[in-house]
C-alpha cells in the first residue's frame, strides 16, 4: 500500500504525509462548509512526534478568516474517545499553501481523528486515502469531502471531548476513501 502524501504546489512549504493512509488518488478539489466539524482518521502503527500541519487553500475565504484543527484519539468504530489532544489554527484568507509554526505532539500507537472546522467555506486540495483496520483488512468510505462529521457552530475552538460524528458512511458498500485536506510533518519515536 503506497502511503498517503501531500505536497505544495510551490514545493517550498511542505511534503507531508498521512500515517496509516494507504493512497487512493493524489489530489483532488473539495469545498468545506462551516457550521461542521469534519473527521479524518490516521493509524499510529509506531509512536510518532508531530511537528507540523499544513493545507493547501485553492479557494479562499474573506479577510481574517480561520480554520481550527484538533487531534483527537478514537475507538476502533472511529468515535472519539478522550480530551482533544492539540488545537492548531491557521488562516484561511489567501490561497496557497499553509504550515503550522513548529509543533510538539507526541502520538502513541492507536487510531486518531484530526477534526477541522473552518470559519467560513473554502475549497482545499485534498488527497483521498483508505485506512487499514486493525487486523489488515480495509475500511472503504465513499469520496465525499469530510464524510464524517458533526453539526456544529463554529466559535475558533475544539471541545473539550471530541463529539461522536453525526453524518458519515462506514458501510462496506461505500466507495473510494477520504478527502484529507492536510498533511503532517512527523517523525518515527
Amino acid at each position: 500500500m503506497a502511503q498517503a502524501m501531500m505536497t505544495s504546489e510551490t514545493g517550498g512549504v511542505f511534503d507531508y504525509n498521512l500515517p496509516g493512509v494507504g493512497l487512493t488518488i493524489a489530489s483532488v478539489e473539495a469545498t468545506f462548509t462551516t457550521g461542521r466539524m469534519y473527521y479524518f482518521p490516521i493509524r499510529v502503527a509506531d509512536p510518532i512526534n508531530v511537528s507540523k500541519l499544513g493545507i493547501l487553500i485553492t479557494l479562499d475565504a474573506s479577510a481574517g478568516m480561520e480554520a481550527v484543527f484538533g487531534i483527537y484519539s478514537a475507538d476502533v468504530t472511529l468515535t472519539p474517545d478522550g480530551a482533544s489532544l492539540a488545537t492548531i489554527t491557521l488562516p484561511i484568507d489567501t490561497a496557497g499553501d499553509v504550515a503550522s509554526g513548529a509543533l510538539d505532539i507526541d502520538l502513541d500507537r492507536g487510531t486518531y481523528l484530526v477534526s477541522m472546522q473552518v470559519e467560513e467555506t473554502i475549497e482545499m486540495r485534498c488527497i483521498t486515502g483508505t485506512l487499514p483496520d486493525a487486523v489488515g483488512f480495509t475500511y472503504t468510505f465513499q469520496v465525499i469531502a469530510g464524510s464524517l462529521y458533526v453539526t456544529r457552530t463554529y466559535d475558533g475552538t475544539n471541545p473539550s471531548t471530541g463529539p461522536a460524528f453525526t453524518t458519515g458512511d462506514l458501510s462496506a458498500s461505500a466507495q473510494g476513501g477520504f478527502d484529507y485536506p492536510f498533511g503532517l510533518e512527523f517523525a518515527i519515536l
